[in-house]
């Protein structure tokens, strides 16, 4: 059966979502893998693990799969590196993301379209020049998942033992792009791209424009370069924080000098979940995690979403407004 490689999209899952996901969840298919009949969940427990801020607290992303309008699956990312509770535990490299997917309607098995699925999602995270490796970790007699994940570019690395069982250990790390006949190539995924004259490297989009924003912001902020931080940003752009009227550049590079004469140390992780762009304006929807170090002090960490507007000008992109709605959590959490 020959299935259209851009039949599945991805958007992200919602509070509304959790009634449908309890009743995905319950099926055969899918009990079968994600814990067993002892771990059935219940329509509380669904709202108590998957809600998108609860989750967002763990540092995972979750979405729903769509065929055309009509969704079809679940699938989740995580970032590996501190999910705690025994989970990937020699893990240093803050570029690593996991991954975990399945089709919701067992008529759907054998079509191709997990294939798809993981294929689709490995393309929207290695969007973030940050992102080194994905891995994932289908329980050994999974056969099916094994198969559907070396389809998409996964190689198998070893058996492991993770806190749910053995498991094998599979990664995909090829993200260097080739122009071959009008696509992208990812390892063995292939995400379909507008057609480009052969050999012509394609001009930046402006989505890769404002990642690679993203990318110089959080590395500037981890390296106290708040001179290319401020470069960054529109003259007029406006932050908003909870519970603080809005402040703008000047209040924003008074706060980072204070940062910087106290001898604070900053580290962030930043994932990028939707970027709209509409002309010279966009739009962008991202779950960020800053921990913040003062000398002499436990560190404080704070998780959330923000929503950020852009605007391009003289052919640049810089933020123009930023809602912060990060919350504290702590040290770690679970991310599977």
């Amino acid at each position: 059966m020959s299935v259209d490689p851009t039949a599945i999209t991805l958007r992200l899952m919602t509070e509304q979502d959790l009634p449908m996901l309890f009743k995905w969840l319950n099926r055969p298919h899918i009990v079968e893998w994600w814990g067993g009949e002892s771990e059935r969940p219940t329509l509380e427990d669904v709202y108590a693990t998957y809600m998108p801020r609860v989750l967002a607290k763990e540092r995972v992303t979750p979405y729903i799969a769509l065929l055309g309008q009509v969704p079809i699956g679940y699938a989740q990312s995580y970032i590996a590196l501190g999910s705690g509770d025994g989970w990937w535990e020699d893990e240093t490299d803050r570029g690593v993301r996991g991954i975990d997917q399945s089709i919701a309607d067992p008529d759907l098995l054998g079509k191709g379209l997990g294939t798809i699925l993981v294929r689709t999602l490995v393309e929207r995270l290695v969007r973030d020049p940050l992102v080194t490796k994905i891995q994932t970790d289908p329980a050994p007699a999974n056969l099916r998942a094994i198969r559907c994940y070396q389809k998409a570019g996964f190689r198998i690395v070893r058996n492991i033992v993770t806190p749910d069982g053995p498991a094998v250990y599979m990664v995909q790390t090829q993200f260097h792009c080739s122009i071959e006949r009008g696509h992208m190539r990812f390892g063995n995924a292939i995400a379909t791209r507008r057609e480009s004259r052969k050999g012509e490297i394609p001009m930046k989009s402006d989505e890769d424009e404002i990642r690679e924003l993203v990318a110089k912001w959080m590395k500037a902020t981890k390296e106290g370069d708040s001179e290319t931080v401020l470069g960054l940003m529109a003259d007029d752009a406006t932050f908003i924080v909870p519970g603080q009227p809005p402040f703008g550049k000047d209040a924003f590079e008074s706060a980072a000098n204070a940062q910087d004469a106290a001898s604070m140390e900053i580290d962030g992780e930043s994932e990028v979940l939707e970027i709209t762009v509409a002309g010279e304006w966009a739009f962008m929807l991202s779950q960020l995690t800053i921990k913040v170090k003062a000398e002499g002090s436990p560190p404080v960490i704070r998780a959330g979403n923000t929503l950020t507007v852009l605007t391009k000008r003289n052919g640049r992109w810089l933020l123009f407004r930023d809602a912060n709605l990060l919350v504290p959590v702590q040290e770690s959490g679970n991310a599977t």
